[in-house]
């Protein structure tokens, strides 16, 4: 609210106001900022957008495909609204989410943000091979980055390509994770399915747990599934939901030490 304060045709700001009242269930409000905003700018793919989320939020199929409709007809060389079309595209099916992403790197090259988005943009379609590769270049730009390495040994995993997923898990121990990377890397680890990466993987969501990241999904998340029926996994999420609800950082004391 205060960057709208201050440049009220924030482009960016706007469209992430209208997402938060979205998710606080403030739909009627989001649906006047996604009105006003969009009748300022109604050549914005982002605003058009999220006004269409709102709409399938309100039911108004019809109005969300106009919106729909009107991005997809912008033409633009505006390299983070050919992004963040591209991506609402890649979730749709027998839709081509790559023509957009092409073009920005056409126009940008390959930066961080559009290789982030084609490796999105390749995992949503199950294009695994494609999104490794994609990540391999992202490494190379950026070899300390842990998140990158998390992602590459998700899709190692879901290739069945075990040594080179425990491989990547293993350039983790001794580096700055933060609990998202550990839940990823849980999930790594859960999905090679052999006992030794299940107890690796529990002690991966205890450290998650620890560094303060609790996912409100854990007992529905198929990356897990080998993990739903092992106690230490259902003490886990319990801690989870007991610290989400208490909002404290008490120490999960289930597992201390790595497998």
């Amino acid at each position: 609210r205060e960057a709208t304060r201050i440049d009220p045709n924030a482009i960016v700001a706007l469209t992430q106001l209208v997402h938060v009242e979205l998710r606080m269930g403030r739909v009627e409000k989001a649906m006047e900022i996604a009105n006003a905003a969009c009748e300022v700018h109604p050549d914005r793919i982002p605003l058009l957008l999220a006004r269409r989320r709102v709409h399938l939020r309100m039911g108004k199929r019809k109005e969300a495909n106009n919106d729909w409709k009107l991005a997809q007809e912008i033409d633009t060389s505006l390299v983070p609204e050919l992004l963040t079309r591209a991506s609402a595209t890649a979730d749709l099916p027998n839709l081509d989410a790559t023509n957009d992403a092409l073009r920005a790197r056409s126009l940008e090259g390959e930066t961080n943000r559009v290789l982030v988005s084609l490796m999105t943009i390749h995992v949503k379609r199950h294009e695994y091979q494609e999104a490794i590769e994609a990540l391999d270049q992202l490494r190379r730009q950026q070899p300390d980055e842990l998140q990158h390495v998390v992602d590459q040994a998700v899709l190692m995993a879901r290739l069945k390509r075990g040594s080179e997923c425990r491989d990547l898990l293993a350039m983790l121990d001794g580096g700055d994770a933060n609990g998202l990377v550990f839940y990823q890397a849980a999930c790594a680890s859960s999905l090679l399915g052999k006992p030794h990466d299940q107890d690796r993987a529990l002690y991966l969501l205890s450290e998650s747990i620890l560094s303060g990241y609790l996912p409100l999904g854990m007992r529905q998340d198929p990356d897990l599934i080998a993990l739903w029926g092992r106690p230490e996994f259902e003490a886990l999420a319990k801690t989870c939901d007991l610290k989400r609800s208490a909002g404290s950082r008490t120490p999960v004391s289930s597992l201390q030490t790595p497998p």
